[in-house]
């Protein structure tokens, strides 16, 4: 049967029923008992609107229950097939289902991208996953949260690879399908970008320095940012992607190639993911980073002695990874960490875990600022840390 005829996510429940009658897929009487059986659920649902107390409503509430049944009947069309076999009771929990399934897929990976967040200081992605998503997860535990098996209400307003969502019809879905298609593909590029979160602040404050657009409040992809450095990794044949060799520039790789190094290094959603969507990631350069350019990684500033303090506050009431996540987050300065460091905020094992999680060349430029004639700074106490992890990783290296 093909119930594409009459099955569109777009369609109320009424239109749906009149395309199967005309395109003989129920007869008359079947048609009846299933209008029947919608005017019953419009009751039910209106009564559970009003909180159990009045079947009164308003024209307006009286039409979003009715987009909202026709989404879920749709879903569970996808399952049941048809109105000849099963009852619109039947079809709408198992739409209910699906729907449910979809939020709780899109949910457990929302809650990986916050509990391991990218460091990528951008006010769009923060404001997608720490308010508008936070908002719709909150929503759909609330009295109410059936409308929004049917309706994401929130603006998803952090660009994919392929533009921003500013209309979500755009994606061709509604409800539960287009959270879990947004969600799917952000994850796809978190997990993506989070093989280099350590380098992500580097290759950020190259990218402002180069093209004097600030990352914080534009709408940008990260992903769109990174993808030449990876191309640039494979070429280079390191795990790296901070580049300094200009001559990259000119340097080609074959598709063969490319497709092969993602194809035996990423997952298959991965892969397919970059696959097609990469004559669109391909179009920005490939950021160079130059040497001079090192101290623009860790801030030089101080912050005043009342945000100083509020810093501190916070950092006290955090644990472990928590106290560095903090610390790379802040975007506080050099001498700023120093003094953290020293007031003991962090423990011995903490902060060799800090110094640990540094990129090399910041690591570098705190090496730098700190020391003077190859000695720390005598208002500093972690020397001895210090040289613990750092003078022999660089022993060897001219910093």
């Amino acid at each position: 049967m093909n119930i594409t005829l009459y099955h569109d996510k777009y369609l109320s429940v009424e239109d749906m029923l009149i395309r199967a009658y005309q395109y003989k897929y129920i007869d008359n009487d079947r048609r009846y008992k299933l209008e029947v059986e919608l005017k019953e659920l419009y009751k039910n649902m209106i009564y559970h609107h009003n909180h159990e107390l009045s079947t009164s409503i308003s024209i307006s509430d009286y039409n979003t229950i009715r987009y909202t049944v026709s989404y879920i009947i749709y879903k569970g069309l996808l399952s049941y097939h048809d109105f000849k076999d099963y009852s619109l009771s039947d079809i709408y929990n198992r739409g209910k289902r699906l729907s449910s399934l979809d939020i709780s897929r899109a949910f457990r990976m929302y809650k990986k991208m916050v509990m391991e967040p990218l460091r990528f200081d951008n006010d769009a992605y923060k404001h997608v996953l720490n308010v508008e998503l936070k908002r719709y997860f909150k929503n759909i535990r609330s009295y109410d949260y059936i409308y929004y098996y049917a309706d994401v209400r929130e603006d998803l307003d952090y660009p994919l690879v392929d533009g921003l969502a500013l209309y979500h019809d755009m994606y061709d879905k509604r409800g539960s399908e287009l959270l879990l298609y947004y969600v799917k593909r952000l994850y796809t590029e978190y997990l993506i970008c989070h093989r280099y979160n350590n380098e992500i602040n580097i290759l950020i404050k190259d990218y402002e320095y180069h093209t004097g657009i600030s990352i914080k409040d534009t709408s940008i992809n990260l992903l769109e940012i990174i993808y030449p450095n990876i191309i640039a990794s494979i070429i280079h044949k390191r795990d790296t992607l901070i580049i300094y060799d200009e001559r990259l520039r000119n340097i080609s790789i074959s598709q063969y190639d490319v497709d092969e190094y993602f194809k035996h290094n990423y997952s298959k959603n991965e892969y397919t993911y970059l696959m097609e969507y990469q004559d669109i990631l391909s179009k920005n350069e490939l950021l160079i980073h130059h040497e001079e350019y090192e101290e623009y990684i860790l801030s030089n500033n101080e912050c005043d002695e009342d945000m100083f303090k509020r810093h501190v506050d916070n950092l006290m009431k955090l644990d472990g990874d928590d106290k560095i996540r903090y610390l790379h987050e802040s975007n506080l300065g050099i001498y700023d960490i120093a003094d953290i460091l020293a007031h003991h905020i962090l423990n011995d094992n903490e902060i060799l875990d800090y110094f640990k999680s540094l990129d090399e060349i910041s690591l570098k430029v705190f090496i730098k600022t700190l020391y003077k004639n190859g000695v720390i700074d005598g208002l500093y106490d972690f020397d001895e840390i210090l040289n613990k992890y750092v003078y022999d990783k660089f022993e060897e290296t001219s910093i």
